[in-house]
């Protein structure tokens, strides 16, 4: 079976880009953040469907004042109220129609997720750009995600639950993009995010947008900027951490991350996604970090190419590394 790590490119082009650890020392892709309009080839199922079944840039319909990098205040609470139009209106159409009585609790969840979660996408594509991982890379994670739980069911030495460490709210978007993946791909499986978040305002709209997915039981919100004090209090430290995605503030990813090695949190087959390693030069230190990991021989790491959520040709990255021994 392919994996993850098997994944070929075939060349650069307006979907994602795989660049083998040795390349990213080179620079390689750094130099332009505008994608040229060529063909770029995969050659596992996942990741040819992340990249060609669904094209956002295509969708975008928003006022350009609106676009990247724009902020509106309360945009936060009108997606909210979008959001839930959409699912009153998705409720609405279920009843009319009988509904599926014979779906269990996590089929329903999955179904709400993806529902909440293409309708923050066409809001954001449509109306005003917001800083949610978004479905494009949302895609690129699962094969990740999908490899991380594999090596968790056959690892003997993980007991527990399957633990997901989600670093950066915001309206709740990657948190209900994870537990709904983890519920479709191993519904048996005994699991929890921790998501953290400092701003109490986007917290009030996350937990409506997790409750709205049915996943509550699944995904706990903690109020503070403490990677530590989170895992300390929801996780315990004789447990090991087994998923990480790093999407806030920028300058935090390096430290917190040394922070989850410190305390023991990352073990063998412990996975670590960050996002927005090329639109911001700050993480440059965080990326120089895991490529020397890897020069040791403590992690392997490498970087795909996709697009700036809700852009049509703006060039971002997201790190994946995946820790090979105990890390402390």
């Amino acid at each position: 079976m392919t994996t993850f790590g098997d994944i070929l490119l075939k060349n650069e082009g307006p979907g994602p880009t795989i660049i083998p650890m040795k390349a990213q020392k080179d620079g390689v892709g750094f130099a332009n953040l505008f994608y040229k309009d060529t063909e770029v080839g995969f050659w596992t199922d996942d990741l040819t469907q992340a990249l060609h079944s669904t094209h956002d840039a295509s969708l975008l319909k928003r006022d350009p004042a609106n676009g990247a990098w724009t902020f509106k205040a309360n945009a936060e609470l009108d997606l909210l109220q979008h959001v839930e139009n959409v699912m009153a209106m998705s409720d609405a159409n279920n009843a009319a129609v009988g509904g599926d009585g014979q779906r269990d609790a996590s089929d329903a969840s999955v179904d709400a997720a993806k529902t909440v979660l293409r309708a923050i996408d066409t809001y954001c594509l449509g109306k005003q750009w917001m800083y949610h991982v978004g479905h494009e890379k949302g895609e690129i994670m699962k094969p990740f995600l999908r490899e991380s739980i594999s090596s968790f069911s056959s690892n003997a030495d993980r007991t527990g639950r399957f633990i997901v460490v989600d670093v950066g709210t915001y309206c709740g978007y990657s948190a209900i993009l994870m537990a709904s993946t983890i519920k479709e791909i191993a519904p048996n499986l005994d699991f929890h995010v921790v998501s953290t978040e400092i701003n109490p305002k986007h917290i009030v709209v996350a937990k409506k947008m997790i409750q709205m997915t049915k996943l509550e039981k699944n995904i706990t919100v903690v109020q503070t900027g403490s990677v530590e004090a989170a895992l300390a209090e929801h996780v315990g430290s004789n447990n090991a951490v087994d998923f990480v995605f790093f999407d806030h503030a920028k300058d935090q990813y390096l430290s917190d991350l040394k922070t989850l090695e410190k305390n023991g949190y990352m073990k063998k087959g412990a996975r670590v996604v960050a996002d927005n390693v090329i639109v911001s030069e700050t993480l440059s230190i965080y990326r120089d970090y895991v490529e020397e990991l890897a020069d040791e021989g403590i992690v392997t790491t490498k970087l795909i190419f996709g697009r700036l959520e809700y852009t049509e040709n703006l060039k971002d990255g997201l790190e994946f590394t995946t820790y090979l021994q105990d890390r402390n």
